[in-house]
């Protein structure tokens, strides 16, 4: 409640009481206002509920062919309406949207998801176990109820002003996989797949309308999206470098993914710069790599972990504008665990040891720059 009307300076002298009287509040000259802060579309009211049944087979044959079937059925509801924080109708309440237009925000969706696996056992084939597995499945991505709210809300990293968008519909895909593991005695292992995505109705951060000194996004459903790759990963045991002595507590574990997207906008939102593109915080390349220590008399365990992601699309430009690209990231992290009982365990944990920021260009432009910054914790954990 205030006022910035010159004509209310004799009237705003005084305590509150003085002040906010009857008298003063419902003189027109001095243009008394209730107003709320922030931007000013940040209230909504949601909720959704999930009922969902499931089951599964899984049949072995003459110890070498395994074959793994499910189905999920989901009867999913959501509901997101705005609110009025100033309406004070008895008779109207605080929801903005009339009984008869509130069916219109009703997401109702009643579906079964199935999956399916072929898996080929064979030992001894380059390993003391080998299994080549085969799979497919149905699943979806549910939104998030800010991003199909009608409200505006601030990133807390970015500091970007996101809206929702009320006429968004969640993401279907199908997931196929071809994967070879490997198994060893010895406790190491090796995996490599291959992957494909169809994505129907992906969801996009794109651009919004904004200022040169505020970045606006919101949320868009492209026409579809695919996404291929592969994925290498797998664990090894140090031992072998001095014959059983000093490194056979040590391990190097891992995982390298290197794949590629597409995805096609069609006509939801043809003032995009670019209607073919990657996906959106996709990057080509992700890489995981850990050097572990854990001691024989299992009181002590380190590990010295790098990850990186290469470049990706942060959010789609529009009107001409470039995509604005999150540039590729490094971090380096060492944690080291003390467990001097079996209730006991004392963690350090040391992050983001190379010390670098997340930068966000758009056209050869820096427009964000977040400090991610090293930072150390301590941990003590007791358990009774």
């Amino acid at each position: 409640m205030g006022t910035t009307a010159a004509a209310a300076a004799p009237a705003l002298v005084g305590t509150p009481e003085q002040v906010f009287t009857d008298a003063h509040i419902l003189d027109p000259l001095n243009q008394f206002a209730l107003t709320i802060g922030g931007i000013g579309t940040e209230s909504y009211l949601a909720g959704e509920t999930v009922d969902a049944m499931w089951g599964k087979i899984d049949a072995t044959f003459n110890d070498r062919w395994r074959v793994t079937a499910g189905l999920r059925w989901e009867d999913f509801e959501r509901l997101a309406v705005p609110i009025n924080p100033l309406e004070f109708d008895p008779d109207i309440g605080i929801i903005a949207v009339p009984d008869d237009q509130l069916d219109e925000l009703v997401t109702v969706d009643d579906r079964y998801y199935p999956s399916l696996a072929l898996t080929w056992m064979q030992p001894g084939f380059w390993a003391d176990d080998f299994q080549l597995r085969l799979g497919w499945s149905e699943t979806v991505a549910r939104l998030d109820l800010r991003e199909i709210s009608d409200a505006t809300y601030i990133d807390p990293l970015t500091e970007a002003r996101i809206r929702g968008n009320p006429d968004l519909n969640d993401s279907h895909l199908s997931n196929f996989d071809l994967r070879a593991e490997w198994f060893f005695e010895s406790g190491d292992n090796l995996t490599l797949s291959l992957f494909y995505k169809d994505i129907r109705t992906p969801i996009e951060t794109v651009e919004a309308a904004g200022t040169d000194d505020n970045i606006a996004l919101t949320f868009i459903n492209a026409e579809s999206a695919d996404i291929e790759g592969f994925e290498l990963e797998g664990l090894k045991g140090l031992g072998f470098l001095s014959g059983g002595g000093w490194t056979e507590s040590f391990f190097v574990s891992g995982n390298v993914t290197v794949n590629d997207s597409e995805i096609t906008i069609g006509a939801a939102a043809p003032n995009l710069t670019n209607n073919k593109r990657p996906v959106t915080q996709h990057s080509d390349l992700v890489v995981n790599f850990q050097l572990g220590y854990d001691s024989p008399d299992a009181k002590h365990s380190a590990s010295l972990a790098y990850n990186m992601y290469s470049d990706r699309i942060f959010f789609a430009g529009r009107d001409g504008a470039d995509d604005a690209q999150e540039q590729a990231f490094n971090s380096l992290d060492l944690i080291y665990s003390f467990h001097p009982t079996e209730k006991m365990t004392l963690k350090l944990r040391l992050q983001n040891l190379l010390d670098e920021d997340t930068v966000i260009e758009q056209g050869g432009v820096d427009v964000l720059t977040q400090t991610v910054g090293m930072s150390a914790k301590l941990d003590f954990a007791y358990r009774f």
